[in-house]
């Protein structure tokens, strides 16, 4: 569920995306619902794809709806937020058209939003995303707060051709010293290839801290990671030793073999590591 609150000269979003973000079960306000949650296509330049979303409401006024095509990017944490059409590399927002792009609410009935994805001729192999937002306007006259529900469907078309992963990592923060625990490991991770990765299947990927040949703490990454875009990852091992050499290490597991970027520290003592950082 989206929910964002409609002021008079601006638009503050907060969104909650429950589709896009773990299938959360939209607030008891929810009136209507959307039908697929998701669209995984496979097109070709040149090529024509033709569907429906289906809005189902139940006890609905006369209010009006609106539908959009938007952007879809990812947040550090590995959610989704929506933005205005771009002419962004991977985005699909400019190939989706919709109709109707608006439609009254009604009772127990279900509206169908048919919509045509064309792919560009010259379009570049790999995954291109969007997102079909379709918004319950607030009525007329409703005053300067007025709440808009959204739901939000994301669309994935995979264009055929030369596909790769790839991945850069593009730091690895480890502390110089530490004397005692909690200690805090922090990476983030960009997808440069042209696919998104799967954390939890074929692209595994973690954090770990390895005490000499003892895995002493462990971040298995999940979800998704779209191209193009970054997730950043961190994990407090909270009972180190009193001294020690450790390593961290970040691994992402890629079709052409695994990347990885370590990096060691100091665990001593807290008053003999505060000592020697001054």
């Amino acid at each position: 569920m989206l929910c964002a609150w409609h002021r008079t000269g601006a638009v503050a979003l907060a969104w909650v995306i429950a589709g896009l973000a773990g299938g959360l079960a939209p607030p008891a306000y929810a009136r209507f619902t959307v039908s697929p949650a998701s669209l995984d296509l496979h097109s070709g330049g040149g090529s024509v794809s033709l569907g429906s979303i289906d809005v189902s409401m139940v006890g609905e006024q006369a209010q009006l709806f609106r539908v959009d095509v938007q952007d879809l990017e990812q947040t550090a944490s590995g959610g989704f937020s929506i933005q205005s059409p771009s002419s962004a590399p991977f985005s699909a927002s400019s190939w989706i058209t919709t109709s109707p792009t608006k439609f009254s609410g009604a009772a127990n009935r279900t509206q169908p939003i048919e919509y045509a994805i064309r792919v560009p001729r010259n379009a570049e192999p790999g995954d291109h995303v969007a997102a079909v937002t379709i918004k319950r306007l607030p009525p007329p006259g409703h005053g300067q707060v007025a709440a808009i529900e959204a739901i939000a469907v994301r669309i994935t078309i995979r264009v055929p051709g030369t596909i790769h992963q790839a991945v850069q990592i593009s730091q690895l923060a480890v502390p110089t010293l530490a004397g005692g625990g909690p200690v805090t490991i922090a990476t983030s991770v960009r997808n440069t290839g042209n696919v998104r990765l799967d954390f939890n299947a074929a692209n595994r990927g973690r954090l770990t801290v390895l005490d000499g040949s003892h895995t002493a703490a462990n971040l298995p990454f999940i979800g998704l990671l779209y191209p193009d875009q970054v997730r950043s990852f961190r994990l407090a091992w909270q009972d180190p030793p009193t001294f020690g050499h450790p390593q961290a290490r970040v691994t992402v597991r890629l079709a052409s073999g695994t990347q990885a970027l370590s990096a060691r520290f100091w665990v001593l003592p807290g008053r003999q590591a505060a000592g020697l950082l001054l």
